[in-house]
């Protein structure tokens, strides 16, 4: 294993954020979408305390551990897919919850192309009962909104929210717009949200819900977990994720360049992965749904999952398709690393299946190309644009190289203290 520290000079930050700020590049080179709320300089902490490991390769992908120096196994965030299946968290579209209201629109100029106006929810005290017989109160899924989801989190760790994952269900599959953390608090709470799967707007029938959430989650369609699933996701609740959006995608989502361009995304995916005849209603979950897909995506998972998770104090990977390093995403513990690893490398794996070039250069990648990658995205200064719920969002760009870190905000109790003080995830794009 080849160790890198890169060394950044002393800069004097002027904005009172505790102590030494993160990461990196010119004002200038920002994208407007960058730009909205808060616009400070701040100092990104480049990658002192982490290595690049010798890569794992599986046809034409090339995958790089990014290792940390120290141990970080501290458990502190549920994910979205762990608090699902266990329960603890439920997603839900706003007209299934009793007392959300909506105020103005949210965000001007995002582009939503919603059929429901969005706002801010105004959430009424809620009703005492909103508990596990939530779903057998008063619903209205016309009131329901595209832009907004509201989560309740009871696992007693804050849920960590991740820009590109996917959630399957109610009126139609949605993604994690917005870097969120919100605390569990046993209420709902209202997260940002784009549509992807513009073509409808009502519940799936019974039989495609069992269909697709047999599929995605490898159930048994007859078996009473996928029957339960089906009854929820009737009544607007989001039953499972697993998955998540492809690089080009999920980089429009992580810069928030608005509904429409992630819907152009969508559909150019789903046209290169032959599945877009086989979902009339254009969607991007359909892409993991198509046993050509599954099939193609095996050898991946086979060759990758486990091998770089157990890489020892593993952090997050740097990735490399045909040759060309596309991604990089780095965690701020092996547990929270691990827990993502699973439907990121599935995605991943879509883009190395679906984008596959003639000519492969696997072979001429080497761990420089890995170091040079993360030097290039996270060393330097970059923007807090203080977008994201309970999560600040540093944005930076540099020959070509999008970057972006979600830091705790300061108002999540205890965290600070006790945890590392870095960023719960810094991620890069080509």
């Amino acid at each position: 294993m080849k160790k890198f520290l890169l060394v950044v000079s002393p800069v004097l930050c002027v904005v009172g954020f505790f102590g030494a700020l993160w990461w990196m590049t010119d004002p200038g080179e920002q994208p407007a979408s960058a730009l909205g709320g808060r616009d400070v300089t701040v100092v990104w902490g480049g990658t002192e305390g982490l290595s690049v490991a010798e890569p794992i390769q599986s046809g034409n992908m090339v995958v790089f551990p990014v290792v940390s120096d120290v141990p970080r196994t501290m458990d502190r965030f549920v994910t979205l897919d762990e608090g699902l299946a266990a329960g603890t968290v439920q997603v839900a579209e706003t007209g299934s919850v009793p007392g959300a209201v909506f105020a103005a629109p949210r965000r001007a100029g995002r582009g939503n192309g919603n059929p429901v106006l969005g706002g801010t929810p105004l959430l009424s005290p809620q009703p005492s009962n909103l508990d596990d017989d939530w779903l057998d109160l008063d619903i209205d899924l016309d009131s329901a909104n595209v832009d907004t989801l509201m989560v309740r989190n009871q696992s007693g760790k804050p849920l960590y929210l991740m820009p590109g994952e996917v959630v399957v269900g109610g009126q139609q599959d949605r993604t994690v717009a917005e870097p969120s953390l919100l605390a569990s608090t046993g209420k709902w709470q209202p997260f940002d949200a784009y549509c992807v799967e513009h073509g409808r707007w009502t519940p799936r029938s019974d039989e495609e819900t069992s269909t697709l959430v047999a599929s995605l989650g490898e159930y048994d369609p007859a078996s009473g977990d996928v029957q339960e699933m089906v009854d929820d996701a009737s009544n607007g609740r989001f039953v499972t994720s697993g998955v998540a959006l492809n690089v080009p995608i999920r980089r429009a989502v992580q810069e928030g360049r608005g509904q429409d361009v992630v819907w152009q995304e969508v559909d150019a995916q789903n046209l290169a992965a032959d599945v877009a005849r086989a979902t009339e209603t254009q969607a991007f979950s359909a892409n993991y749904a198509s046993p050509a897909v599954q099939e193609a995506l095996k050898p991946y998972v086979a060759d990758l999952q486990n091998a770089v998770a157990n890489t020892e104090q593993v952090v997050g990977v740097v990735v490399a398709i045909d040759g060309h390093v596309v991604a990089s995403d780095v965690f701020e513990s092996t547990p929270l690393f691990r827990k993502l690893w699973p439907k990121l490398l599935k995605s991943y794996a879509l883009d190395a299946h679906t984008g596959r070039t003639v000519v492969d250069g696997s072979a001429n990648l080497n761990v420089v190309d890995a170091e040079s990658f993360l030097e290039t995205a996270f060393v330097g200064e970059g923007r807090d644009t203080g977008r994201g719920r309970g999560i600040t969002l540093h944005e930076r760009r540099a020959r070509g190289v999008y970057a972006y870190e979600h830091h705790l905000t300061e108002n999540m109790p205890g965290l600070k203290a006790r945890g590392y003080g870095g960023p719960v995830h810094r991620g890069a794009f080509e």
